[in-house]
């Protein structure tokens, strides 16, 4: 009989014990089978359409995504690690090879029970040729995809929630066409073939998935998991779209595998919430936590492994799987409503190992991030976006060459917010320290901010961590000079002195002191402010390269007012030295570099920038 439940045998049951003993062992004082869960399947599981309004009172109108890893935090009472979600919203398009790499990544996080509530319902859905429906044929190729995914879950031994495959009604599902969708009694066949599978492989717990859709759909009164829900409440676990549950439908669908779980005895009653009323109340706090987790070590790991195939692709040249490793990568970053907490990390293996690192895929990698764009763009082309994810849209615009329209956006912010509300402020300052978008974008990054404000926003930039809020006295020195020599090379230089010295017999002649440190270098103070002056020039030469000279001698006179005179002399004196002594010969090319402090309110550097511009060039 259809859907009929596996019969509880001798040898199932013991299977069950050996699988549980085992993971017992391992598990230590953690839930032997809820501990480490891993999520893998398509939209319903990644939470498609799936949302409630958000626990914040101060902003009740937000709202907050819910995908089956909030679900399982708010059902699962037992103590778990983080619902690792694998699940993919794009699975239909290749439910094979979809479900090949979710696999993949989800057993490499050793997972003690596997949530597969959706995975095979596009494999029974996927497109069939119109004039093959209702022969043979469809039947077979369905079959055939059903069996492919099947075959990929043979080798999993841990206990796995696996879902029959749900029936659908074309006529309500306006983006489903009908050649995708399987007769009644074809779907009834694939499902006594998932039966059949499930029945040799006792680690598997099936869940009546399309009984619930079923009932959704005729507005039926149920009882779920002990849960009594009449027509009217029973259609609200389903979105309108006709095709995904609605955030209490996931928590449902979690308490109608807790319930087979627990018929199975793999787990207690006092492992799962088996009130839907209870669960809701608790759900949106789970949804917060879920929707704000970084990547944490785990994900940094499943990165790591994620670079490895993204390298071991563009060693064979397969630049179609670089382009759905980067992809999925995109689409987990996306899903994050705060920055991860090891973003910086993340960073660079994702945009210089990866992305800026397959030039020999540069097509598929400039789609995949045009994708990001376009993912990302609806959640900040609002007045007020989510901090994050405008960063994430910042970034890919950025990988694109699309910069201008960052930063066009900031500016209108601003103007239309009067000032930059929190974080953003922020973000238009990392872009004004950033010297490398100046050639192309410098005086639309001066808009970034007022121009009344710019010069001291360089200031502070420029201070950075070595908050310069001290000045030197009119007869202070610099007690170290710059210098080329590193300690190092200055004491194998004494050593050799010495050793000739005495080879010679003259080593009572030898009366040089051993180089220390403080000969090479200046002291701290001394250091720091030269720092600051170094950093406030080169500002200045960017400004006077965009012709905006009255900033950049307003920048230079803050500069000297910050240190004092007596610091500004010595330190425009030291740069004004022969290049090989300066530390930034690209931008120091002439003597003149920085102005003598008699000269600050008279500077007209056009013509010296001019012969800077030559020589670089």
């Amino acid at each position: 009989m259809r859907h009929a439940k596996i019969p509880g045998t001798f040898e199932t049951r013991g299977a069950l014990c050996a699988i549980l003993v085992s993971i017992l062992f391992v598990a230590g004082c953690h839930h032997p089978v809820m501990s480490r869960p891993a999520i893998v399947g398509a939209s319903a599981s990644s939470g498609v359409g799936a949302e409630i309004p958000s626990p914040d009172p101060e902003d009740s109108s937000d709202t907050i995504s819910v995908d089956l890893e909030a679900s399982y935090d708010t059902v699962v009472l037992a103590s778990h690690r983080r619902p690792l979600n694998f699940s993919s919203g794009f699975h239909f398009r290749d439910p094979t090879e979809s479900t090949r790499r979710q696999l993949q990544r989800a057993m490499d996080t050793d997972p003690s029970c596997l949530i597969a509530i959706d995975l095979l319902f596009w494999s029974a859905h996927l497109p069939v040729d119109e004039d093959a429906l209702g022969t043979e044929e469809e039947s077979r190729r369905r079959h055939a995809s059903l069996e492919e995914v099947l075959g990929q879950l043979e080798a999993i031994e841990i206990p796995m929630v696996l879902g029959y495959i749900p029936p659908i009604d074309p006529d309500l599902i306006e983006f489903v066409d009908v050649d995708r969708v399987p007769s009644r009694e074809l779907l009834d066949d694939l499902n006594a073939r998932v039966e059949q599978w499930a029945a040799g492989h006792p680690n598997v717990v099936l869940i009546d998935f399309g009984r619930f859709i079923d009932s959704v759909y005729a507005e039926d009164a149920a009882t779920i998991a002990g849960n009594r829900f009449d027509g009217v409440q029973m259609r609200g676990l389903m979105n309108e779209d006709n095709l995904h549950p609605t955030a209490k439908g996931l928590v449902v669908l979690m308490q109608i595998a807790c319930a087979e779980l627990e018929a199975r005895g793999l787990i207690g009653p006092e492992d799962w919430q088996s009130r839907t009323d209870l669960a809701m109340e608790a759900l949106p706090g789970k949804a917060e936590i879920a929707a704000s987790r970084d990547f944490g070590f785990l994900g940094l790991l499943e990165l790591e492994r994620a670079q490895k195939r993204f390298d071991a692709a563009i060693d064979d040249g397969d630049c179609d799987e670089a382009f759905r490793i980067i992809d999925d990568l995109n689409v987990q970053l996306a899903s994050l409503a705060e920055e991860p907490e090891h973003w910086l990390d993340i960073s660079l293996t994702y945009t210089i190992k990866m992305i800026r690192g397959a030039p020999d895929c540069s097509n598929q990698i400039i789609d995949t991030m045009n994708r990001q764009v376009e993912r990302l763009t609806p959640a900040v082309a609002v007045q007020e976006p989510n901090p994050w994810k405008f960063t994430l849209w910042m970034e890919a615009m950025k990988l694109l060459g699309r910069e201008s329209e960052t930063y066009e956006r900031l500016i209108r912010i601003r103007q239309e917010c009067d000032g930059y509300p929190e974080p953003f402020e922020a973000m238009a300052w990392s872009i004004l320290a950033n010297r490398n978008s100046w050639e192309d974008h410098g005086n639309l990054i001066l808009d970034l901010f007022p121009e009344d404000e710019i010069t001291a926003r360089f200031d502070e930039q420029c201070r950075g961590s070595d908050q310069v809020s001290w000045t030197f006295s009119e007869n202070e020195t610099l007690w170290n000079p710059i210098s080329e020599e590193s300690l190092e090379f200055k004491i194998l230089s004494w050593q050799d002195s010495k050793a000739s010295h005495e080879e010679m017999g003259l080593s009572h002649l030898f009366t040089w002191p051993r180089p220390t440190r403080d000969e090479v270098e200046w002291t701290p103070k001394a250091k720091q402010a030269s720092r600051y002056l170094n950093r406030m020039a080169w500002v200045a030469l960017d400004l006077i390269k965009l012709d905006r000279i009255d900033l950049a001698r307003d920048l230079i006179r803050l500069a000297e007012a910050r240190v004092g005179p007596g610091f500004y002399d010595q330190w425009q004196d030291q740069v004004g030295q022969p290049e090989r002594l300066r530390p930034h010969p690209r931008h120091l090319t002439t003597a003149n570099w920085a102005p003598p402090r008699e000269e600050i309110d008279t500077w007209d550097p056009r013509a010296e920038r001019t012969a800077v511009v030559e020589e670089i060039e």
